[in-house]
């Protein structure tokens, strides 16, 4: 029997229970990104042995991790522990740490491995001033686990993903800017991340700059050699068609894009700055917010297209497109002429002599009823471009001098020419 003097400490072994990661330390685990230091608290860590890390369902297989105690092991209460765990090859999903203290009991801590964080790329996006809202796309990595955005100087909405959608690298968001936001802001955001505790912190997702370019009007011209009827917002093909573009908040160096509306019909977009002249069209500046422009209809797109114009300026953006006309291919008729020739009891034969007859698929006195073209167009020897088309007219006409009208192909209503008996 022996005495030692001294004082004796008896510490309990830790409540490994009540083991909880940091908030900081739970979003830290992002497969992929290798070493990372986590935290542990909620009890005394002294008598803590080992560490391993455990994946759910292959226990065999635990790695042992590297751990410090502020203090040491068995050196007094030690309300945190740091463990290093190396994602760089952990796929995400669930897994634990394995905890041992010295008694050999091992108590199972769970934690979770997180997919990759959002990347965005094609930042500061821009957003004018003067705009309602404004929809922007995102681009970049594993956008899908975005689920929201918020901005001091600016509201979010982020539409919902396809259900299943994964690995998404371009994301559409609205953006509203608040009535404090001024020219020349640069926007920082939280971006909140599905599985994460803490918000993403972007020092300049967005930057503000000021009113987009915009066509207020259009006033148009054209040589008035038609000789059948143009319609209003009509636009004729074949012939340079000059337009008068009043606009809004552009230099004296903005693009413009001439195209449909509709990509189908577009045959050749159109991009011109001032002072480009081609064969087809041309634009100049005439005037502090006026611009001139030329162009052929018919070299831009088909039939039927709605003709449209865009401006666009290096700072602010692009316009909105401006609706100029619709374009129309119209035959042209330089000769009318009725004949003896009897095709039915009341129908006799004419000519027509012009060019594209072949659009036409009905003629006759009135906008009401019209003959059906039975034939087609035949080239003049010596002048393939010009033709003349056999038609089949009521006799007697109207009225002396009665104008002819025509259908086109495609068309329910007549349109009056300036051919005449």
């Amino acid at each position: 029997m022996f005495k030692v003097s001294g004082k004796v400490e008896i510490h309990a072994l830790g409540d490994m229970a009540k083991v909880r990661l940091t908030a900081g330390s739970r979003d830290a685990l992002i497969t992929g990104t290798g070493a990372a230091r986590i935290e542990l608290t909620g009890t005394d860590f002294e008598f803590v042995d080992s560490i391993s890390l455990i994946q759910p369902g292959n226990s065999q297989k635990a790695l042992p991790l590297p751990f410090r105690l502020p203090k040491g092991k068995q050196q007094g209460n030690q309300p945190e522990m740091q463990v290093d765990i190396n994602t760089a090859t952990l796929a995400p999903g669930r897994y634990s740490l394995g905890i041992i203290q010295v008694t050999g009991v091992t108590t199972d801590v769970p934690i979770t491995v997180h997919p990759p964080n959002p990347e965005l790329t094609q930042i500061p996006l821009r957003v004018n001033m003067s705009e309602p809202q404004q929809d922007v796309m995102l681009h970049g990595k594993h956008l899908d686990r975005i689920e929201g955005i918020t901005s001091a100087n600016a509201d979010w909405i982020l539409p919902a993903i396809p259900d299943g959608a994964v690995e998404v690298t371009e994301r559409s968001a609205t953006i509203k800017l608040a009535p404090t936001a001024q020219k020349g802001d640069r926007l920082g955001a939280e971006i909140v991340i599905s599985g994460l505790e803490e918000p993403l912190k972007i020092d300049d997702i967005a930057r503000v700059v000021g009113p987009r370019p915009k066509i207020t009007s259009a006033t148009k011209s054209f040589a008035k050699w038609a000789s059948v009827e143009l319609r209003d917002g009509e636009i004729p093909t074949g012939r340079a068609v000059s337009f008068s573009l009043q606009t809004q908040s552009v230099d004296s160096h903005p693009k413009v894009e001439l195209a449909c509306s509709s990509e189908p019909d577009t045959r050749r977009k159109i991009s011109l700055v001032p002072g480009d002249k081609t064969d087809s069209a041309e634009l100049d500046v005439i005037g502090e917010g006026s611009l001139f422009l030329s162009a052929d209809p018919g070299v831009i797109g088909v039939s039927g297209c709605q003709l449209t114009a865009q401006l666009t300026e290096r700072e602010t953006g692009t316009s909105e497109p401006f609706a100029l006309g619709r374009v129309i291919r119209l035959p042209r008729i330089t000769g009318f002429t009725l004949t003896d020739e009897k095709l039915g009891d009341s129908s006799y034969a004419a000519t027509l002599t012009g060019r594209d007859l072949q659009l036409i698929e009905k003629a006759g006195w009135g906008a009401t009823r019209g003959e059906a073209v039975q034939e087609i167009p035949t080239p003049v020897p010596g002048n393939p471009q010009e033709q003349t088309l056999k038609i089949a007219i009521p006799w007697p006409p109207p009225a002396p001098k009665a104008p002819l009208y025509i259908w086109l192909r495609g068309e329910t209503q007549a349109r009056q020419t300036n051919a005449r008996y």
